[in-house]
């Protein structure tokens, strides 16, 4: 997943006295609330106060001024105030870039009509796709970035900012980070962190939905005269105009129900309840899609019609395709006669918890959330439900992966002065970083030259006394990811030689 940040969104005294009193609507639409359930990581974003302040109060306190030839060295700053009250702005908008990335929210509004509380000056940093927080407070400091380049830097070594609340959400596969920054310092007390899954409701403008669906595993509904049943399972998802990832995204909707023939059954607080014997219709409705499902109510206590299923315990699935990326796995397997669903189970080594995932009646699923570097085991079985038993085949055999970066490449090489040679990379997909290795010859020692400790740098000069008129010089790069704090690497990338005349 390429990682990316936004420029800050930094605005002074004057304008937001405006958006005070203007209360920052930008677009007059009409809106609809959803809810995603998203993960919190509040421990991990509160440690980044930390780095920010050590950043603060060392030699790395300078930002490139406007002529990109001096700089604005800082001396003496004052160390930023973990603010609780910013915090839930922080956590609110990590939630709201999941669905709509940028500084405008998704309902329409600028990201500042999120905060809460007085204030004169505020800033906002967004950052999607980073799986640590020091990976992400290493992106956000823009080191080798011109001045047009360090907005983020810029938020975070200002003076004018007292407090930062910090916000950090795991949505659909991917990390979301948010930093607040304002002046003066909120008053509310400290909080337990929030770690795990929450739901969060989004206000969202309907003109920023270009797509909606509702889906269910359900072919039919079954229920007796006199008798009730639950609502089949629904799940819905949107597209977004301004999604950081594209492709659907799961929410909890308003779903409603409506039956064809109100006098056969009804809907009512979740259940169909049946009314009289016959057949009619059962319809989902949400955001303007539908989907239909016919409904049987039966007179007697017969068993549900149909022919009789074939016995599938000694039958063995079979996975006939896999495919890995860095982070998720694409399986297919060959789909059984008889089978209600599968479950797959895998098993990440060496002693890792099976997880266990239920796709229902399909024939291949996507696995996301792997570890890069890891070795998983990979195995499914089929389910069937007869008589309110379930019933398994045997497992198809075991299928083992590690998820591993694409090789990077150098798509140029090229010397640009005395000493110096400039590289432009070739990135790839869910990368933390690179590190650049030379060498005065193809397949003499290589040394590491650099390191590039981002996803978004293409570049890279090389300064060296060793790079002299007359001599070669080689590189090879590999890409690497941060898994739990530590890098796992990608394989070396062709080697790209450069004669110094």
């Amino acid at each position: 997943m390429k990682r990316f940040m936004k420029k800050m969104c930094l605005t002074f005294l004057a304008v937001m006295l405006v958006l005070a009193a203007g209360a920052g609507v930008i677009w007059a639409d009409s809106t609809t609330n959803v809810k995603i359930s998203v993960r919190y990581g509040q421990s991990e974003a509160r440690d980044m106060l930390k780095l920010v302040n050590a950043f603060r109060a060392g030699k790395e306190a300078w930002v490139w001024n406007p002529d990109n030839q001096t700089k604005t060295v800082y001396k003496n700053l004052k160390p930023l105030t973990y603010d609780y009250e910013l915090e839930k702005t922080a956590m609110l908008r990590a939630a709201e870039i999941a669905l709509y990335y940028g500084h405008n929210r998704p309902n329409g509004t600028l990201c500042f009509t999120a905060f809460e509380g007085s204030y004169y000056a505020l800033a906002e940093n967004i950052a999607a796709g980073y799986p640590s927080g020091e990976s992400v407070f290493e992106g956000w400091k823009e080191t080798n970035e011109n001045y047009a380049g360090q907005g983020h830097r810029r938020a975070m070594l200002s003076p004018d900012y007292t407090a930062v609340g910090i916000g950090h959400v795991y949505y659909n596969g991917c990390h979301y980070w948010v930093q607040e920054f304002r002046s003066p310092t909120g008053t509310a007390p400290e909080t337990k962190a929030v770690d795990g899954n929450q739901l969060t409701e989004i206000e969202i403008l309907n003109s920023n939905i270009i797509g909606a669906q509702l889906t269910t595993n359900a072919k039919n509904c079954t229920v007796s005269q006199g008798a009730s049943v639950s609502l089949p399972t629904v799940s819905t998802s949107i597209q977004t105009s301004g999604a950081w990832q594209g492709g659907w995204l799961s929410v909890k909707g308003t779903v409603n129900w409506r039956i064809g023939d109100s006098s056969v059954a009804s809907v009512e607080g979740g259940k169909l309840n049946g009314l009289k014997e016959g057949k009619t219709t059962l319809t989902a409705s949400f955001m303007g899609k539908s989907l239909s499902l016919p409904v049987t109510v039966k007179g007697g206590t017969s068993s549900q019609p149909g022919e009789e299923k074939p016995d599938i315990t000694g039958t063995v699935p079979k996975i006939t395709k896999i495919t890995f990326n860095y982070s998720s796995a694409a399986l297919s397997w060959n789909k059984m006669e008889g089978a209600d669903g599968y479950v797959i189970y895998t098993l990440e080594a060496p002693n890792g918890k099976t997880v266990r995932k239920n796709v229902g009646n399909v024939s291949s699923a996507t696995l996301k959330g792997l570890k890069t570097g890891r070795t998983y085991a990979i195995r499914i079985r089929a389910y069937q439900k007869t008589d309110g038993k379930v019933l398994y085949s045997k497992y198809s055999s075991v299928k083992k992966i590690q998820p591993a970066l694409t090789v990077p490449g150098i798509s140029s090489v090229k010397k640009s002065g005395t000493n110096r040679v400039n590289l432009t990379l070739k990135q790839v997909a869910g990368a933390s970083g690179y590190e650049i290795y030379y060498s005065a010859s193809k397949k003499g020692k290589y040394q590491k030259a650099g390191t590039i400790a981002n996803n978004r740098t293409k570049t890279f000069v090389h300064k060296s006394t060793s790079l002299k008129k007359g001599s070669t010089a080689c590189y090879k790069v590999r890409a690497y990811r941060v898994v739990e704090g530590k890098k796992v690497y990608s394989k070396y990338s062709p080697i790209a030689s450069v004669l110094l005349s």
